[in-house]
């Protein structure tokens, strides 16, 4: 068996009904084995961290590891080192998004996770490692804790008309990010910039349009919403801001 079936066999047998459970067929766990192989061959485990990696995760984790907490069970290093603090982040962040408690060492280490947006969450520690250093760095002094976002959010039911008349209203919006500047204001952009600062807002897609927004209407992007710009937007960002100078 290769070393991906082993683990996958593993991880089944230590938590059972519970693991396999997320794996509908053969094509899912064929996915799962090429995503974990390569954060394995990109962080540089050896089959020697991925046994005590699985070893670790029966006195850490009561649940299945995400590829995060894995590749930390792998690695027991202090828990001050940058690569630790990295995925405690993720950790954290994670938990922060999906409504559940979260238990940050420090606040600056909250605001470091927070100035990174959606790419701590997807990223990996060498891959990020001068930008996580950097972030650490610009935010270790910081003590303010980030304004709490409500903890339950009320879904109100409408009508399929009512639906329908939101939708036109919302595309109206959209499709005035590319209108003349003339008479267009960006409360909302600014408003998700400042949501996004404060680590309130996790919807990439609208983070992505809010930033577009400034750079269509040669305004400069807020700090929050650079990391959201695509390649060609930042290049357009960066030529507006040398022409302001």
């Amino acid at each position: 068996m290769s070393l991906m079936d082993r683990l996958f066999n593993a991880l089944d047998g230590a938590y059972p009904n519970r693991w396999r459970a997320a794996f509908p067929d053969q094509h899912a766990i064929d996915h799962w084995q090429d995503e974990w192989a390569q954060a394995f061959e990109d962080e540089g485990l050896t089959p020697r961290d991925v046994g005590v990696g699985r070893k670790a995760c029966r006195r850490l984790y009561d649940w299945p590891p995400s590829i995060a907490e894995f590749l930390r069970a792998c690695r027991p290093a202090s828990t001050n080192t940058p690569e630790a603090l990295f995925y405690r982040a993720q950790t954290e962040m994670q938990r922060r998004r999906d409504g559940l408690p979260d238990n940050w060492p420090s606040w600056a280490l909250f605001w470091a996770a927070a100035s990174l947006g959606n790419d701590l969450l997807y990223g990996t520690f060498k891959g990020m490692e001068a930008r996580w250093c950097v972030a650490m760095e610009a935010n270790q002094h910081r003590t303010d804790a980030p304004e709490e976002a409500p903890k339950q959010i009320a879904v109100a039911r409408i009508s399929p008309a009512e639906a329908a008349d939101r939708l036109r209203e919302i595309g109206g919006k959209v499709k005035a990010i590319g209108a003349p500047a003339s008479g267009i204001k960006l409360d909302w952009a600014r408003s998700i910039a400042e949501k996004t600062a404060r680590g309130h807002y996790g919807n990439a897609y609208g983070q992505r349009m809010a930033a577009e927004a400034f750079v269509n209407l040669r305004q400069p992007v807020p700090p929050a919403l650079v990391p959201f710009l695509p390649a060609r937007a930042l290049v357009a960002a960066n030529d507006h801001g040398e022409e302001a100078a």
